[in-house]
């Protein structure tokens, strides 16, 4: 979601029917490379935040596998792979591509 500002807010998504109406200005848009990441801690939480497009995506910064950098990874067709060892994740869920547990 963007800001009239320009910032881009990073929108929870809804997790088990639940939606979240809080949003929260992490980054100005300017600021996210175009298909890269940025890595960003929110209220605790390492972030990898990614624009593909016209698309922002917001998903964990850490990878579970040994804890690579997602943001320092890269997104081709919505689908971010770790730097470390090629792990990979939809960035619209951050669930797995190879298993979405």
């Amino acid at each position: 979601m963007l800001g009239a500002e320009g910032k881009g807010r990073l929108q929870p998504a809804a997790a088990q029917e639940e939606i979240m109406e809080e949003s929260i200005e992490v980054a100005a848009l300017q600021e996210i490379p175009s298909d890269a990441g940025k890595a960003l801690r929110v209220q605790g939480r390492e972030i990898a935040l990614f624009r593909a497009g016209e698309s922002l995506y917001a998903i964990d910064g850490v990878c579970p596998h040994e804890g690579g950098p997602l943001a320092a990874g890269f997104i081709n067709e919505g689908i971010v792979t770790c730097p470390w060892h090629l792990w990979q994740f939809d960035a619209r869920t951050g669930a797995s591509t190879e298993d979405p547990c």
